[in-house]
């Protein structure tokens, strides 16, 4: 599935939603779709330190994908790792809108 990693988030409440502190981007910043995704892939998670090896470099490798910029075509595979990761640190405000973006089904 095509997706455009420039589109920013848009809120429940219809307002652009910001990147809040300490989640490893420019606080107060618009949170785009390619935000959203990457930084979840490239957090480090306490129970991330016992990930196999080529799970962390698909991670990797599917975050400077997405950092390119501009329409990513995702597999359904990467689509259930971004969904899984952004799980992990977002908050339903954010992660409602991502997985809208991501995966309209």
């Amino acid at each position: 599935m095509k997706i455009d990693t420039s589109a920013v988030l848009i809120g429940v409440w219809g307002e652009a939603l910001r990147v809040p502190p300490a989640v490893g981007a420019t606080e107060g910043a618009v949170i785009t779709v390619g935000d959203a995704c990457i930084i979840p892939l490239i957090a480090d998670h306490p129970e991330d330190r016992q990930e196999r090896l080529d799970v962390k470099l698909r991670r990797f490798t599917l975050a400077c994908a997405l950092r390119a910029g501009g329409e990513v075509d995702l597999k359904a595979d990467d689509i259930v790792l971004i969904k899984e990761m952004a799980n992990r640190i977002w908050t339903v405000s954010v992660l409602g809108p991502l997985v809208a973006a991501i995966d309209p089904a």
